[in-house]
């Protein structure tokens, strides 16, 4: 009878041991895993962003990203019922429910999420974009004189004003890289006029482009010892009469203005024209001298204005 009963003892503290659940393992911290996909290549996303949201009052608790393969682990998850939410860019927010992480199983696997991609096909993109105002190449610099608006009712002149390395006089004349020797091209074709004539006559309304050459290849006249300024003209072929007049102002006594009227008819053409600018500016000049001589000192000031411009005009 004894024996008996030490062996039903001794059962009964082994069951014990084996079902007996410790209280702090019961609340031990879970994990939440699985895997995001495209939903139409069925593609890895990598770095998409997994949050868990507890579900009693909607609260961020924790979170991580996919890698390569699209699979995340989120680790030191409390026993509790939460909300799985994924965004990527590009796609749209996805979430998930009913994601419960229990005491007795505190692994929880929401397996393949998939998210549906949020771009949508277009018939077509007409894409619309101004030239721009210069264009550095490998042996010049292109103007886009089109670009150009407030020198549209000048000479060529007014847009050489504006491009870095040339520099215009109140007279209108024209250097290149401080100098005045320079080779003037016509679309690309020496000019028999002097290069500062041809530039204030030529109306920036008819340039198409100008190129400055500072480095001439051997197959430029090599006079131009500054470099080279090649005006193209705008390729204009319709057919019947068409005319351009231009006028301009400015403060100090500018103002001027040009036309050109051109008739073509198939393998003839026929131009005329005719240009005035007026360039002026007007200041003050202030002078004082000193100059001794032993004890004596003698001084003298000068006040004066001064009036200094010049004007061009042509005919074609």
């Amino acid at each position: 009878m004894l024996k008996t009963f030490f062996t039903f003892s001794l059962s009964l503290i082994l069951l014990t041991n084996i079902f007996a659940v410790d209280p702090a393992e019961s609340l031990a911290p879970g994990a939440i895993k699985g895997f995001v996909y495209d939903s139409l290549m069925r593609q890895p996303l990598e770095y998409a962003t997994v949050s868990v949201v507890r579900a009693s009052d909607n609260i961020l608790i924790t979170g991580t990203i996919t890698d390569e393969t699209g699979f995340f682990k989120i680790n030191g998850v409390e026993p509790g019922k939460y909300f799985v939410d994924v965004t990527f860019i590009g796609y749209y927010s996805k979430r998930i429910g009913n994601v419960e992480v229990k005491p007795q199983l505190r692994s929880f696997d929401v397996g393949q999420i998939l998210l549906v991609s949020s771009s949508s096909d277009i018939e077509g993109v007409i894409v619309v974009a101004d030239r721009p105002l210069m264009k550095y190449q490998i042996d010049k610099k292109v103007i886009n004189v089109s670009q150009h608006h407030t020198s549209s009712s000048g000479s060529a002149v007014e847009v050489l004003e504006n491009i870095p390395s040339i520099t215009v006089s109140i007279e209108g004349d024209v250097s290149l890289r401080g100098s005045g020797s320079f080779t003037l091209l016509i679309d690309g074709k020496p000019s028999i006029m002097d290069a500062n004539d041809a530039l204030n006559q030529i109306p920036a309304s008819q340039i198409e482009n100008i190129e400055i050459i500072i480095n001439p290849s051997a197959r430029f006249d090599p006079d131009g010892v500054a470099g080279i300024i090649n005006i193209i003209m705008k390729k204009n072929r319709l057919q019947g009469m068409s005319g351009v007049v231009n006028a301009s102002g400015g403060t100090q006594n500018r103002y001027g203005g040009d036309f050109i009227i051109n008739y073509r008819k198939e393998k003839f053409s026929f131009l005329v024209g005719a240009d005035y600018n007026r360039r002026g500016m007007y200041g003050e000049s202030i002078n004082r001298n000193e100059t001794y001589r032993n004890d004596t000192t003698f001084y003298r000031y000068s006040l004066g204005e001064f009036d200094r411009g010049g004007y061009s005009w042509g005919f074609r």
